[in-house]
Order: structure tokens, then C-alpha cells, then sequence
């Protein structure tokens, strides 16, 4: 409260690895036209947490297809008791196993993109009709570059 009220910084945790893994997306994001100018459409949103969304902008021919296990590894969630008293209660996130999404459309599947120390860096796929997870841990995300036609 006193970091957003007084527009301070926040004091920074010793958490190296996710700070690197925050600034490469964060990097990612920002240098790529499709997704800061493209729209994003999500075409599977499972109570699992489950979800994927395909990024795309016109008239280009590449897109992004985002899966994740959108669930967060914790959560702090308010929940109402049958009395009507309100409480706050820590959920876990779990590994959700086996999912299988279709690559949709015109599209082909191009690559992946992984963290390779500091940078997302593409790594070539070959041509597949559809993509498999064995498992996807709480919070995690794989991003695939697709092209049109």
C-alpha cells in the first residue's frame, strides 16, 4: 500500500531467476510488433487452468500461440463461510497432465521460443498438426511462433 500510495519503488526480493525470466519476457514483449499491436483471441480456457490464446495482427503472417496452466502456483482468495463471515484461505495450484490443442487455422508451426540465460530464443519445430503437453506446472507458459499460408 505504501509502494502503490506514495509511487515508491518496491524493495526488491533476492530472487534472481525470476527477475531474469520477468525482464526476458518483459523484453520479448516490448521489441515484438504482433503481440504490442496485435489482438489476442483466447480459444481455450479449461476449469484446469488449462488456456490458450493465439496473437495475431494484420496483415502479417506470423502469429503467437500461448499455452499455459494459468492457475497460480498459491493464492490468496477471500471465501465466504456459511455464517456469512468473511476469510481468507491459501489454495495451491496443481499440475495439470496431458492436453492436446490443434494448431488452428492457415497456420504451420514454426518454433518455440525458450529462455536461453538472459533472452527468448526460437528453436525450430517440425511441421505438426497439433501440440501435446505432458504437463504443465502452476504459472507456466510456452510461447510458439505459427505462420500463415
Amino acid at each position: 500500500e505504501y509502494t502503490i500510495g506514495e509511487e515508491v519503488a518496491m524493495k526488491r526480493a533476492e530472487n534472481e531467476d525470476f527477475y531474469t525470466k520477468f525482464d526476458a519476457i518483459d523484453r520479448f514483449v516490448k521489441n515484438n510488433n504482433v503481440i504490442t499491436g496485435g489482438e489476442a483471441q483466447i480459444i481455450i480456457d479449461d476449469e484446469d487452468g488449462y488456456s490458450a490464446w493465439l496473437i495475431t495482427r494484420e496483415p502479417l503472417r506470423t502469429a503467437y500461440l500461448v499455452i499455459s496452466n494459468h492457475k497460480y502456483p498459491t493464492e490468496k482468495v477471500t471465501k465466504t463461510a456459511a455464517t456469512g463471515e468473511c476469510y481468507k484461505e491459501i489454495i495451491e495450484g496443481y499440475t495439470i497432465f496431458d492436453k492436446e490443442i490443434h494448431i488452428p487455422g492457415d497456420y504451420t508451426l514454426k518454433c518455440e521460443y525458450y529462455i536461453n540465460e538472459k533472452d527468448y530464443e526460437p528453436q525450430d519445430l517440425e511441421h505438426s498438426d497439433s501440440l501435446h503437453f505432458e504437463k504443465l506446472e502452476p504459472g507456466e507458459f510456452r510461447i510458439f511462433e505459427l505462420q500463415r499460408g
